[in-house]
């Protein structure tokens, strides 16, 4: 295999691509924030649309009415996910996420979070489960 440098162009390319991110640019700061990026997504997008690759979500404490709604009518219908999720709105790769699986426990959870949960005015994005979620590589 021949040696390469960092005088080969394909290799300093190569190294910079991958090293490359999404919110590395000031500008994708707002997808750093699930919470932000849940209010990005519906505002800009189709509600029929945004459904399709978007679980119904709840940033709280702002959307609070909303999620006791979703919650009470997702309790009451035994074909829906009964599985939510709590998710920091910063958090990453897992990172500050809980699964609730029941409806009181959700209620009393995810309602109970104000502006000091985290970053006011949204402190953490509830997230209905997605059941037999396609994966990609597996992950």
């Amino acid at each position: 295999q021949p040696d390469v440098g960092l005088d080969d162009q394909g290799f300093v390319l190569g190294l910079a691509s991958a090293n490359r991110s999404a919110l590395d640019a000031p500008q994708w700061a707002l997808l750093e924030d699930k919470c932000d990026l849940h209010k990005l997504l519906c505002k800009s997008e189709d509600k029929r649309r945004l459904q399709l690759y978007w679980p119904e979500s709840f940033a709280l404490p702002r959307e609070r009415a909303e999620a006791v709604l979703a919650l009470s009518s997702s309790a009451a219908d035994p074909a829906s996910s009964q599985q939510w999720w709590l998710k920091s709105a910063h958090g990453h790769g897992g990172h500050g996420s809980r699964c609730l699986d029941s409806s009181g426990a959700i209620a009393a959870e995810a309602l109970a979070h104000n502006a000091a949960g985290g970053r006011a005015p949204d402190g953490v994005l509830l997230q209905r489960d997605v059941s037999n979620c396609i994966l990609l590589d597996g992950r």
